[in-house]
Order: C-alpha cells, then structure tokens, then sequence
C-alpha cells in the first residue's frame, strides 16, 4: 500500500486524471464519482456514491439541507454517508491524502469535505486541490462551492484554491481544452509543493 494517496472527485477530479498520473506516478489513485459511466473501465480504484430524492435526511456537514433550499426538489442529491466504511477502508495506510476536485456540483462539495474529515479522523495529511466556478455559472453553484471551501478548509492542512475565472485571463485564440490543461498545470504545480 503506498502512503500518498491522490483522490480525484466528480468531473473536475476524473477530468485531471491523466495529467496527475504523468506529473505523479509513485502515488495511490482513487476516482469518486456519481456517474457509473464514469467510472468504468478505469483502471485505477473507485467509488461510486449513490444519488437520492429524499429531502428530510440530514447530509454529512450540513451540505444536504443547503442543496436542498437551493435545488429543485426533483434533482437527486450525492449521499456520502452509505460509503464511510468503503472510504475508511481505502485509506487504510495512507499517510498523505490530497483530494482533486471541482467546488460548485454536488459530487465535488459535498464527498470532498466528508472525505478530507474521515482521513483527518484517521491520521492523514491532507491537501486539497480545488476549482471554484466561473460566475456565469450562476449564484446557486458559487455559494455552494464557498460553503463546501468553508467547511474544507477545516479538514484540511492546505487547501490550494484555482478560480476558474482566472481562465478568462489567458490568450483569447486558446481552446477551451488547452484552458483546461493549463488550470491543471497550475494544480500540479502547486501540488508538487506538496507531495
């Protein structure tokens, strides 16, 4: 078992994948998602959390109730909770945890504090490296993703934060995809500090 640890969460996690891999080699791999799709055919460990319509169950680090006053009560919400044991389990060893993900989305706020919290309780470092949304992505994904880095931040030793409007400011002629690529390269940079 190594004791470095790179969890990828959600689509911002599982989208920075492959650059970790390259920058990263030595660490232990970990995908969290709520897409089944997603997750298949990686050949790396993963978890896949469940998706619920129940409004009145209390959720991990009060997340539940604010995607509830904030959502449609027809979208299903990521439960963290039924996976506790799975996620313990998979920390076994582990001495250095950093978490990748996408502050905004349910997957991304509300598994990546719960698991930043149930590593701290087993004795790990941990980093996280996170993305907050761009404004046009609306009030509803921004305020989630500051309740998610408030909450974060108490669970981890570092917590490196990339906005996604610092996208804005690269050349106009680049891709999207290129743009991307480029806010990773700022995340591994900065997660080379660390690991």
């Amino acid at each position: 078992m190594k004791t470095t640890q790179i969890w990828c969460i959600g689509g911002r996690g599982l989208n920075s994948l492959v650059r970790l891999r390259e920058n990263f080699p030595t660490a232990e791999y970990c995908v969290v998602g709520s897409v089944q799709e997603n997750l298949e055919n990686l050949d790396t460990t993963t978890v896949l959390l469940e998706k619920s319509e129940v409004k009145q169950k209390t959720m991990f680090g009060g997340f539940f109730n604010a995607l509830c006053k904030s959502e449609p009560k027809s979208k299903p919400i990521v439960l963290v909770e039924p996976h506790f044991a799975e996620i313990i389990e998979k920390l076994q060893g582990c001495k250095k945890l950093i978490l990748v993900a996408g502050l905004g989305g349910d997957t991304g706020s509300v598994a990546t504090p719960a698991i930043a919290k149930l590593a701290k309780q087993q004795g790990c470092t941990v980093i996280a490296a996170v993305t907050t949304p761009f404004i046009y992505e609306g009030e509803t994904r921004t305020k989630l993703a500051q309740q998610a880095l408030q909450e974060l931040k108490d669970y981890t030793d570092e917590c490196i934060v990339v906005d996604n409007q610092e996208m804005l400011m690269l050349p106009k002629n680049i891709s999207m995809q290129d743009a991307f690529a480029e806010m990773d390269n700022i995340t591994v940079v900065k997660l080379k500090e660390h690991i």
